[in-house]
């Protein structure tokens, strides 16, 4: 029985693995695609970048009205 089990998991990774590296490579290419096309919005400072996160939620967070100031 174990062994049956092992042929059938080898047989279904030697089926998905031509399929996981298709999928892989297409990622990576989109990836790619996608951060060289939008470089102008990566942040070189260090400084800056650490703020980007702080300055994005406190920015939304001002713009909700607390419940029940009316």
């Amino acid at each position: 029985m174990a062994a049956r089990l092992q042929q059938i998991l080898a047989k279904a990774k030697a089926a998905a693995e031509p399929l996981y590296a298709s999928l892989r490579t297409q990622a990576v290419k989109q990836y790619d695609t996608l951060m060289t096309s939008n470089a102008r919005y990566v942040v070189k400072d260090e400084d800056a970048a650490d703020k980007l996160l702080k300055q994005w939620f406190f920015t939304r967070m001002s713009r909700c009205e607390p419940q029940g100031s009316t």
